[in-house]
């Protein structure tokens, strides 16, 4: 019992120990905003797979098949959010535009300045550079390495940075020709050419034996580093476990020269978890619905972000899962406080800690 009163005076000084560090360093954490899954106004989406942020309050997320035509489409999307705390108020489908050529669309993303759209393929391994009318214009030249994909966990995800004109995908989960490491290749290309290519290491699954995980999705943080999504899908439960990462490629080796990373000596990319720590002492959160979309939204009142996790029903596969939306809000947790507030903060925790350490000893 008097183990367990000590533990409950040093209380206070670890909450505000904890509230200074991790409210006064130069990061985002990811808060939730009390509202839970939303689902979409519309039936018509078939399989959706990745999200991107058009502006304002329009977004665009892409599909496998139209059960009319046989042809992939991408979709513009209306999403409003409440301007105060990010829960969503409405959702609602602008156009519907078939794609003529490719399938198994996976990622999308926006290049605002050309008004083009990049989609990458886990069928060929491809991305590809779509005008609004859905017809190719481009593409983008892919390592052949993404070519050892395993079937249907290649490129999944996609990633635009406007400022910087830097695309971003990886392989979802790791190449046959990784198969003794875990981990994905993120690839980085510049003004459309290769201009780097990085480890990412995934996160154990949770159900070794009758589960995986893979990277489901990417996109790009108001500061320029990116944020990854990683799904984790326990076949016994059936639940989905999600992780949200910022990642950062500056201290990365590149590895587009390895042909494998079976015995290769290389740095991979830093993951920090963006999720809340009070809300989610696990690093992660479960859920029935399938997310492959990812979007950094408009800004609300408080200066925070809209975070935004799209669906995929699958469809296509022959699993109907509800088309469901989740919003959080993504904070830049350096605004609040200000610096000194910080350091006082951070004074007293430790000098609290300190005075009843040696007010023990004394006693």
């Amino acid at each position: 019992m008097c183990f367990l009163n000590d533990k409950l005076r040093i209380l206070p000084a670890l909450i505000v120990l904890y509230w200074s560090v991790s409210h006064c360093s130069a990061e985002f954490v990811i808060f939730d905003n009390g509202q839970g899954a939303v689902s979409s106004s519309s039936t018509t989406l078939r399989g959706t797979s990745g999200l991107t942020h058009l502006g304002g309050n329009q977004y665009a997320t892409i599909d496998d098949i139209d059960g009319t035509t046989g042809l992939p489409r991408f979709h513009q999307l209306q999403i409003d959010v409440n301007s105060s705390n990010g829960q969503i108020t409405a959702t609602s489908i602008l156009s519907s535009t078939n794609i003529a050529t490719g399938n198994q669309y996976e990622g999308i993303a926006w290049d605002g300045a050309s008004g083009k759209y990049y989609v990458s393929s886990e069928a060929d391994h491809s991305v590809r550079i779509l005008d609004s009318s859905g017809a190719q214009v481009g593409s983008i030249a892919v390592p052949t390495i993404y070519q050892n994909a395993q079937p249907n966990k290649s490129l999944e995800s996609l990633a635009y940075n406007g400022n910087t004109q830097q695309l971003y995908t990886a392989n979802e989960e790791r190449l046959t020709v990784d198969n003794n490491v875990n981990a994905v290749r993120l690839q980085e290309f510049t003004a459309g050419a290769g201009s780097g290519q990085y480890a990412y290491e995934l996160e154990n699954t949770r159900n070794t034996s009758n589960g995986f995980n893979g990277l489901s999705d990417i996109a790009v943080l108001p500061n320029g580093n990116l944020i990854a999504m990683e799904r984790d899908l326990d076949l016994d439960s059936f639940n989905i476990a999600i992780r949200l990462y910022e990642i950062d490629l500056n201290s990365a080796s590149d590895i587009s020269a390895e042909g494998t990373l079976n015995g290769a000596m290389y740095t991979a990319v830093t993951k920090r978890s963006l999720l809340d720590p009070l809300m989610y002492p696990d690093g992660y959160f479960t859920t029935i619905s399938n997310y492959e979309g990812l979007a950094v939204g408009p800004q609300l009142n408080d200066g925070s972000w809209t975070l935004l996790l799209g669906p995929s029903d699958d469809a296509d596969n022959g699993f109907l899962i509800p088309e469901t939306y989740l919003s959080f809000q993504l904070q830049d947790v350096s605004a609040v406080p200000e610096p000194g507030s910080c350091g006082l903060l951070f004074l007293v925790a430790t000098s609290y800690g300190y005075h009843y350490r040696r007010k023990r000893r004394v006693v």
